[in-house]
C-alpha cells in the first residue's frame, strides 16, 4: 500500500494520461484467460471514497493478457493500470468508471515478444505494485507467421559516370517493437559487405551497401538481414538476387542456413548465376553490325546442327 500522499499523486497522473492505444475495454465480455491464475491489486485510500481493485490474469496459450478493474469506491476513478511485454510499454486507454462500474481489457502479446529471445516476459501492474509472468517460447524469426524484419525489395543501383553499383534493400518490420539489425550482401565480386538498419514497428527502412562490380556487369548475389553475428536466433530474413546492366532486379527467397560469423568464408557461390554471367553479352551496347553478325552465326549454328543430326 502507498502513502496517502502518492495515492492522489497516481489518481492525478492516471487522469491526465493523453497518449493512448484503443483497448478491447467491456463491462460484460467473456474473460478470454479463464482458469489462468490471478494476480489482486487493491488501492484504497483513508481519506476519501477512492477503492478500486485490479485483477491481474496471464494466458500462456493465448499469449494474451486479460485486467478487470472495477471501482467499488464512492467516486469516479481510472482504471489505468501498467503492461508490457519484453520491456516494451503497451500504451492504453484509461476510462473513467464510475461508482460500481467495472471494465475487462485484454491484448494478445504476440506483435510486442522479441523474436530473437526464447523466453519472455510480461509485466502487469498498478500504483507500483507489479507481477512478472514468464514463459518459454521459441520464434522463428524467419517464417511468416511470426511479426519480424524482412527484406521488402532489392535493387541494384548503377553509376555509369563512375563505373560503379550499389545495392539498394529495403527491409520492413510488421511487428510492434524496433529492431536493429545487420544488412549483408555477397556477390562474385563482394565479399561480405554490411550496414546497419533500424526499423521502427511498421517501419520501411530502406539502405545502400557499395558493390564491387562494375556498371556494366550481371550483378548476382545474396543479400541477408539478421540480429547478431554468430548467433544462430535473429535469423530474419534471405534473398538472392541477379541483375543485368538493362533490366530491374530479380529477387527471389532463399534459404537461410547460416548466420555471417559461424564460417569464415563470405563468398557468393552459384554456378548457374555464374555461368551466365560469364556468358552474358547485353545486346544494347552491340552495334548494328555485330548484332547482324550474330543473328547469322545463329542461323548458320541451327542449320549446322539439323544437317549433322540427318546425317
Amino acid at each position: 500500500m502507498v502513502s496517502k500522499g502518492l495515492t492522489v499523486i497516481w489518481i492525478a497522473l492516471l487522469a491526465l494520461a493523453s497518449v493512448h492505444f484503443v483497448l478491447p475495454a467491456t463491462a460484460h465480455a467473456e474473460n478470454p484467460c479463464k482458469g489462468a491464475g490471478k494476480d489482486k491489486v487493491i488501492e484504497k485510500s483513508n481519506i476519501s471514497d477512492f477503492h478500486v481493485e485490479y485483477q491481474f490474469q496471464f494466458s500462456e496459450e493465448l499469449e494474451k493478457f486479460c485486467v478487470k478493474v472495477k471501482n467499488k469506491g464512492e467516486m469516479n476513478a481510472s482504471s489505468g493500470f501498467s503492461a508490457s511485454a519484453d520491456n516494451i510499454g503497451l500504451k492504453q486507454e484509461s476510462p473513467i468508471l464510475g461508482p460500481g462500474e467495472s471494465v475487462l481489457v485484454t491484448k494478445n502479446v504476440t506483435e510486442y515478444l522479441n523474436v530473437v529471445k526464447d523466453n519472455h516476459t510480461v509485466k502487469l501492474g498498478a500504483y507500483q505494485e507489479f507481477y512478472y509472468y514468464n514463459f518459454t517460447r521459441e520464434l522463428n524469426a524467419t517464417s511468416s507467421d511470426v511479426p519480424s524484419p524482412y527484406i521488402k525489395n532489392v535493387s541494384v543501383i548503377r553509376d555509369q559516370e563512375n563505373d560503379s553499383t550499389a545495392l539498394r534493400v529495403e527491409t520492413y518490420n510488421p511487428s510492434k517493437r524496433g529492431y536493429g539489425m545487420y544488412v549483408q550482401v555477397e556477390t562474385f565480386g563482394t565479399d561480405g559487405e554490411y550496414t546497419i538498419a533500424a526499423p521502427q514497428e511498421n517501419e520501411t527502412h530502406p539502405v545502400t551497401i557499395p558493390l564491387k562490380e562494375s556498371s556494366d556487369e550481371v550483378v548476382a548475389g545474396k543479400v541477408r538481414i539478421f540480429d547478431e553475428w554468430a548467433e544462430s536466433d535473429g535469423k530474419f530474413d534471405q534473398k538472392e538476387f541477379i541483375a543485368k546492366p538493362s533490366e530491374d532486379t530479380n529477387a527471389w527467397d532463399d534459404n537461410f542456413e547460416q548466420v555471417p560469423g559461424t564460417v569464415d568464408e563470405y563468398t557468393y557461390s552459384n554456378e548457374s548465376a555464374e555461368q551466365y554471367r560469364e556468358d552474358y553479352v547485353d545486346e544494347d551496347v552491340l552495334s548494328p553490325l555485330e548484332k547482324r553478325v550474330g543473328a547469322v552465326l545463329s542461323v548458320l549454328l541451327v542449320v549446322g546442327a539439323v544437317l549433322w543430326w540427318r546425317r
